[in-house]
């Protein structure tokens, strides 16, 4: 544990130390021999890129990543495109009466394939995408700006003898821009990410788009700032291998098999709910039940006797008067009793439906403003809150990802019970606050009331169960049953805090906006 823990500060520090003397490093071989240098960036870079594809390649089958498929099959024509534009650089003598003003046309064509491939990503990911297709238009893609560049001289000019042109500047800002899309896409498509692997891959992009502004700078090939955006895509190139890459290797989980990792939880969450409802018909109708045939027994031996009775013609005036008892009392209460029994299987199927039922709602995540919902659940609760004397309060909240229809029944019920399980003996306060983390925004539903024992806090989101089983407050014990349900559907989690006699604290955790 000591050797790992070591070995985890090293990795967080060491690693600003190395690139620290990488590029001073890589800075002294370009002041010798920008050729080299360059060389060396682009190579680095293309290896990454190749190292991307053979990952995203030989995973497709089980990975079931279409973003990493897309994104590995993108650079591995990125590299080529590269790879060409190392090979044209002015110096190297494979294209000596091209100039630079090809070497600068294929780097951008490049850019233009990889700032493009990074924007579609995350929008074509969930559409099960053909490998086939995606190759297919790759290859297009790089034929005509192959073509285009080497023999058929239509690409627009990008470095003339005054330096860069205005098209390369701007192709500069508008790759520029389409990263900063592709970024907020990500953000908005967290969910579907492993927090670290998404954290890598917006800061590689970050350092890209860094590369392109300072690549609008230069006036020479070999100058400072067309070093500098050198070193930025280098950076870039390094972030992107340990997002994909390495941690696709160290811990497969969280780049090749996510979407595995996640079916395989969900079919857990799911069993756990089976076991969960096996247990309420075992236990709940199976009460029920064995009154219904316990009863049943009963008029059967009633109906025995009365028979026997008649059978026998003795019908005098005590057999009689024995008779008229079983068919007057003993049959009609036992009838009720299987009627009452029957009544409450019904509301015990009918509370398992309602619960089943919120398996099978759609969602429609979008960003939900968590103000204007508490505002509009307050506002409708005011009247109950007026009459009873309660102080309801809500916090600046900050918003998240969610169903807002789904989101009003969690938040709408939880205040519900708030003011439900409010102590009549000192005046009720319910608060709503809320706060950002990491991953998640978090809400609290604070009350200052009867509280919860610490015996019941583990069973208050099991379905039927009673915080108070002997019906002073209305209620089915389905709401807070749902209510997890809802919050797990959306990814989130919800707990509590409580102490008998002073009140209680539901937290509900909910992915960012």
């Amino acid at each position: 544990m000591e050797l790992e823990r070591r070995l985890g500060v090293w990795e967080k520090h060491g690693l600003w130390l190395i690139a620290v003397a990488v590029a001073a490093g890589l800075h002294v071989i370009s002041m010798h021999n920008y050729l080299v240098f360059h060389t060396i960036v682009e190579v680095f870079a293309i290896v990454v890129a190749c190292g991307i594809f053979m990952l995203a390649w030989n995973s497709r089958r089980v990975s079931q990543n279409d973003y990493l498929l897309f994104l590995g099959v993108a650079y591995l024509f990125v590299g080529g495109l590269d790879l060409v534009h190392t090979l044209a650089y002015e110096g190297v003598g494979i294209f000596e009466r091209r100039g630079s003003n090809l070497a600068t046309q294929l780097w951008i064509g490049a850019r233009f394939v990889e700032s493009l491939s990074l924007l579609l990503a995350p929008l074509l990911a969930p559409r099960h995408l053909r490998a086939g297709w995606v190759f297919a238009c790759f290859i297009g893609v790089t034929v005509c700006l192959l073509v285009s560049t080497l023999y058929w001289p239509i690409f627009p000019v990008c470095f003339d003898g005054d330096g860069l042109t205005l098209f390369k500047k701007v192709s500069e800002y508008v790759i520029s821009g389409m990263l900063v899309v592709s970024i907020v896409l990500l953000l908005r498509r967290r969910a579907r990410f492993d927090r670290v692997v998404l954290r890598l891959i917006v800061a590689s992009i970050v350092l890209t788009i860094a590369s392109e502004l300072s690549f609008t700078l230069y006036r020479d090939v070999y100058g400072i700032t067309n070093e500098l955006g050198h070193l930025l895509k280098l950076f870039s190139f390094y972030l992107i291998y340990r997002a994909v890459i390495q941690t696709g290797i160290r811990k497969p989980y969280a780049v090749l098999l996510r979407d595995l990792k996640k079916s395989n939880e969900s079919l857990e969450l799911k069993n756990r709910e089976l076991q969960r409802f096996a247990s309420i018909i075992r236990h709940d109708l199976g009460n029920p039940l064995f009154s219904v045939e316990a009863l049943a027994k009963c008029i059967e031996n009633y109906c025995s006797q009365a028979r026997d009775t008649f059978v026998a013609g003795r019908l005098d005036r005590k057999r009689k008067d024995e008779v008229l008892a079983i068919l007057k009392g003993d049959i009609p209460r036992s009838v009720e009793s299987i009627q009452e029994s029957i009544g409450l299987m019904k509301h015990l199927l009918e509370g398992l439906r309602q619960v089943a039922a919120v398996g099978h709602r759609p969602l429609h995540i979008s960003c939900v403003d968590m103000n204007a919902l508490l505002g509009r659940i307050t506002e409708a609760m005011a009247p109950k809150a007026a009459s009873g004397g309660v102080s309801l309060s809500v916090d600046d909240l900050p918003a998240c990802q969610g169903d807002l229809v789904q989101l009003s029944e969690v938040f709408g019920n939880l205040l519900d019970n708030a003011v439900k399980y409010l102590d009549p003996e000192r005046v009720g306060r319910i608060r709503v606050s809320g706060w950002c983390e990491a991953d998640a925004s978090v809400y609290c539903v604070e009350d200052n009331g009867l509280g919860i024992a610490d015996e019941q806090q583990e069973r208050v989101f099991e379905i039927f169960h009673r915080i108070d089983p002997n019906g002073r407050v209305d209620g089915e014990g389905l709401g807070l049953s749902i209510v997890r349900r809802l919050v797990e559907r959306h990814n989130g989690r919800i707990w509590l805090e409580s102490e008998l006699g002073k009140g209680s604290k539901f937290f509900v955790a909910l992915p960012n906006a």
